[in-house]
């Protein structure tokens, strides 16, 4: 839905706002009524954020974070498009709270600024010192919420939720950076506050272990100090060769701040805030209508474009009807585990050596997408009933007494999850990507044969101990009842 929003923002005002109606209505019939309320909450904190006082504002930020912590974890497949939300969130936060420098990266203020409703008016007027320190602590709140997210999808169990981008599976490095960078931008900014607001101890800590995790992989931006931060996070942007920059945005010039030491780095421009403000004001006849659109479209809308143009949007509307059904297969289809295996072995093929031979090649990947599929989706049965036999066994072991000749019954039980468990394992091991990647790797159609015969030969003997085990708890707790 975030996704379709977004999409919807690019081909202007006018489907955009169609489209808000649309899924409004259809969540209103549906009786979802408190996603409708999240779709409308969403929409006033990114487009109206200026028309609310600064406690109203920090309240909605709050509620719709909060809403977040509920959605399942499948539903944060299209991570893209959250991503973008709390970007633009974090660029007016940003801006408003600036008094004499702030950072942002020049793709925000390319891509965001222009939304803004009135987005000169955050250059115009400056917040008061109680206002501030709510929009600092609505900064403390987006970082903290956004890596809440982002801890989800890490703990999630295998197999991981696929990020997805219009239904198709999409390559997670540049997600990463750019989670991993905007929580960077965000801390930066709050390093240079004076004084420095509540909760940022604790929440610098926290992003630095969220650098760590499997979801994010920002090793480069694990420091002690925000100085050092900074440091490395303009280092980072070098990487891009001129396509995006971080921005110091020079609001003081007469006063330095934290943020000063940056502007001689590579990878950092210096711009004086007034430039902003042609880029708001032109929002300001062009986009506002997008953000007040999306409640209240005005009769006339419709005269703002010409006969071509209004039939090229309604050839875009066709093409939307036509493929969103076939995205949201798609989407449904690779949620699949069926599907997300596949895909797993699709990149595995990968790393196949270039020098091997065409038949070595092909013997190899119908391996991988016969019995490597078929193998992983018995695993993963094998690992359910394994958790499964090991409650079972502990609550038969509880609810038993112990007595003389019982008490061999329950050293073979727990003897027997034990010895499961330790085969399941031992599976699991030999099919993680660091294992298959290294079986691969040697390019030898044999080694890749023995290896899933292993696999099954062990999985099977797993199942067979699994019900010999089961057997017994059956048997234990039978006798126990009839004492």
């Amino acid at each position: 839905m975030l996704e379709q929003m977004q999409l919807a923002e690019m081909f202007g005002p006018s489907v955009q706002s169609r489209l808000f109606q649309a899924l409004s209505y259809k969540l209103h019939v549906d009786g979802r009524d408190q996603l409708q309320r999240h779709l409308g909450l969403m929409n006033s904190i990114i487009y109206d954020g200026g028309r609310y006082a600064a406690v109203a504002f920090q309240n909605n930020l709050r509620t719709f974070i909060h809403n977040l912590d509920k959605i399942a974890i499948p539903a944060l497949s299209t991570l893209h498009s959250l991503t973008a939300i709390f970007e633009s969130v974090t660029t007016w936060l940003i801006i408003k709270t600036c008094v004499k420098e702030c950072l942002i990266t020049q793709s925000w203020v390319d891509q965001y600024l222009p939304r803004f409703r009135g987005a000169n008016s955050i250059a115009a007027s400056a917040p008061s010192v109680d206002e501030a320190r709510t929009y600092y602590q609505c900064l403390v709140e987006a970082a903290k919420g956004f890596c809440r997210v982002l801890r989800r999808l890490d703990e999630e169990s295998e197999p991981r939720t696929k990020l997805l981008c219009n239904g198709r599976i999409h390559e997670p490095l540049p997600l990463r950076h750019r989670n991993a960078e905007m929580l960077g931008v965000i801390l930066a900014n709050l390093a240079a506050a004076s004084p420095l607001p509540a909760g940022f101890g604790e929440m610098f800590r926290g992003v630095q272990t969220v650098f760590e995790m499997q979801t994010v992989r920002a090793h480069h931006l694990r420091c002690r100090t925000h100085i050092e931060l900074s440091q490395q996070l303009a280092l980072a942007f070098v990487k891009y060769n001129g396509k995006d920059n971080l921005l110091v945005v020079a609001k003081d010039s007469t006063n330095s701040s934290a943020l000063s030491g940056l502007k001689k780095l590579a990878g950092v421009k210096t711009i004086p805030f007034e430039q902003l403000i042609p880029l708001s004001t032109t929002s300001a006849t062009t986009d506002t209508s997008a953000g007040s659109s999306l409640t209240a479209p005005p009769a006339s809308q419709e005269t703002q474009y010409s006969s071509s143009e209004k039939e090229a949007i309604s050839k875009i509307q066709r093409f939307w009807r036509y493929y969103s059904t076939r995205i949201r297969i798609n989407r449904a289809h690779m949620l699949l585990p069926e599907s997300q295996v596949t895909s797993r072995f699709v990149r595995l093929c990968t790393h196949i050596p270039p020098a091997t031979g065409v038949r070595d090649q092909i013997d190899i990947r119908a391996r991988l997408f016969s019995e490597g599929v078929t193998l992983s989706l018995k695993l993963d049965s094998v690992h359910q009933a394994a958790r499964k036999l090991q409650k079972d066994a502990m609550d038969c072991v509880e609810k038993v007494e112990i007595a003389k000749g019982i008490d061999e019954a329950v050293d073979g039980i727990l003897s027997g999850y034990r010895d499961a468990d330790a085969l399941v394992d031992r599976a699991r091991g030999m099919m993680t990507d660091d294992a298959l990647v290294a079986l691969v790797g040697r390019g030898n159609p044999a080694d890749v044969q023995q290896a899933l015969r292993e696999v099954d030969f062990t999985l099977s003997n797993a199942e067979v101990v699994m019900e010999r085990t089961e057997g017994s708890i059956f048997q234990l707790s039978r006798a126990s009842s009839r004492e």
